[in-house]
């Protein structure tokens, strides 16, 4: 049994409890198959489908369909499909694949198809998922939430991350549930450090919180680029600086004019990831909201480097990791950087023409020769 919950095929190509997509002349979609038995010709199957109809399906001499697409062990096409797929809504219980293979069974023999199909049976063992992880819910369950922890686990061994397990409701019911494998790096939150108390207050130094930061990389939501608050905060530390202490000098340090609404817009951004690191303690470098604050200050050191008085942000944009727009329209970043080639094309292309022009005018008659210049003697 697969960790979905779907039987495992017997063989490779068109064998029992193999899933098919199969095309139909004028469909527009693709429609989901579970073959129950093959016929021994290789050419056709008894088949369940999603609306729970069972018969005999032609693969090799039904003019209408016009195409098969196998889908492998762990029930994924080898390629995207090209129609939508009309799909079975979830796997069939051990019950339903038991009704459906004696169905099977007594209507192929009357057809005269041959030996009978082993029913498919959850094989008892140790869970066949790599690393260490839990099995969380993927539905809710009486009282208990996506993501809780499944009270039973699935057994295997299996073929994905996914499998049937059983929930009791508060009537006292046992009731299948679905659930699903999540590495340990996943379960226990990344986001947040374990707190620590000083004098009774939930605080931390920034010396010490530096230490035990961490960079999880597989995460999702962040801007482009480099991550940079992790070792943002590894250079405060080693220059001895803190967040907050930083605030205070970069303004003298950069020579800011007094009343410089960054000031007040960097000293903000500072205390804030003070907060967060120090006193709600949280794990800054998995952060997205912490990501986007350090790149802004970032935005605002690089803006008063070349001019404190007049910052330049031309590069912000970049810098926070956001696509170029203009206005409410969102250009693709492919053809920006096509019309950016081609203006620099058309840049040079023009600066060459510019260079003929001066040359022709200074070899001309606009510059005078030398042997005008020169004087006679008498």
């Amino acid at each position: 049994m697969r960790l979905d919950g779907w039987p495992q095929p017997t063989s490779a190509g068109l064998c029992s409890w193999r899933c098919l997509l199969v095309e139909f002349e004028g469909e527009a979609f693709l429609h989901e198959r579970l073959v129950i038995k093959a016929h021994p010709n290789g050419g056709s199957a008894w088949i369940a489908t999603p609306d729970q109809d069972e018969y005999e399906e032609d693969y090799r001499n039904d003019p209408d369909i016009v195409g098969v697409t196998f889908l492998d062990d762990a029930g994924r096409p080898p390629a995207p499909p090209h129609l939508p797929v009309y799909a079975f809504r979830a796997a069939p219980t051990q019950a339903v694949l038991q009704a459906a293979l004696g169905n099977a069974e007594v209507q192929t023999q009357l057809l005269g198809w041959g030996q009978a199909v082993a029913a498919p049976q959850v094989q008892a063992g140790a869970i066949g998922v790599p690393g260490a992880g839990k099995w969380l819910l993927a539905e809710p369950c009486g009282n208990m939430k996506i993501g809780d922890e499944a009270p039973v686990a699935p057994t295997g061994p299996f073929a994905s991350v996914k499998a049937v397990s059983t929930c009791t409701l508060p009537s006292g019911n046992t009731v299948a549930v679905f659930v699903e494998w999540v590495p340990t790096h996943k379960v226990s939150d990344c986001r947040i450090m374990k707190p620590r108390f000083e004098h009774g207050v939930r605080s931390r130094t920034f010396n010490d919180r530096v230490l035990e930061l961490f960079e999880e990389p597989d995460l999702d939501g962040f801007p482009k680029g480099p991550r940079i608050t992790l070792g943002t905060a590894q250079t405060l530390r080693s220059q001895g600086l803190t967040w907050q202490t930083q605030a205070r000098e970069w303004p003298v340090a950069a020579r800011i004019p007094p009343g410089d609404r960054s000031v007040h817009e960097y000293k903000l951004i500072c205390e804030v990831l003070n907060a967060l690191q120090c006193i709600d303690q949280c794990n800054l470098p998995n952060l997205v909201g912490a990501e986007l604050l350090v790149r802004r200050k970032s935005v605002l050191e690089e803006a008063h480097a070349s001019s404190p008085s007049n910052p330049d942000y031309s590069a912000a944009d970049i810098m926070m990791g956001w696509a170029e727009t203009r206005g409410t329209g969102s250009t693709p970043e492919s053809l920006m950087s096509y019309t950016a080639n081609r203006l620099k094309d058309k840049a040079a292309i023009l600066k060459e023409k510019r260079k003929a022009v001066d040359e022709s005018r200074l070899g001309g008659k606009g510059q005078p020769s030398k042997d005008k210049d020169k004087g006679t003697k008498n």
